[in-house]
């Protein structure tokens, strides 16, 4: 581990997460850099546009499932990310034709009690809205 000390390990739901000295999720990469023909722009449209997920309980995984669909007439390129890693985006794909969509598949573990509030992020070439915030919500009961 190159002079990084290990401060955490914790399993969530079976997903094994490493916290380094240092270290914290990364920050979202920003749009795609994928040529866009004007004359036939791509379109991301996401369904639903808010996520709210649970009632579970601790430790338990909570799956949504988000589509994606390019409304548009060029390919859409993108990437979902999300602002924890306790939220997971299970992308299927990476690129749309006109008129194509997918189902990404979401898995959400938290290990205490409460309401969490989370993003997934969406990152493509649609030149209206490159970078798009999604609010993600998980009720964890006791």
């Amino acid at each position: 581990m190159s002079g990084k000390k290990l401060l955490a390990f914790n399993l969530l739901g079976g997903l094994a997460i490493w916290w380094l000295a240092g270290q914290q999720p990364s920050a979202p990469s920003g749009p795609l850099s994928v040529v866009v023909d004007p004359s036939h722009p791509p379109r991301l449209e996401a369904t639903p546009g808010e996520l709210t997920l649970g009632p579970t309980r601790p430790n338990v995984t909570a799956r949504g499932t988000l589509t994606i669909r390019n409304t548009g007439s060029g390919p859409l390129h993108f990437r979902v990310e999300t602002s924890c890693f306790c939220l997971v985006a299970d992308q299927p794909v990476e690129s749309l034709a006109p008129g194509a969509a997918c189902q990404v598949e979401l898995h959400f573990t938290i290990p205490t009690v409460g309401t969490e509030h989370k993003e997934v992020i969406l990152l493509s070439n649609d030149p209206s809205e490159p970078y798009r915030r999604l609010p993600a919500t998980l009720v964890i009961a006791p």
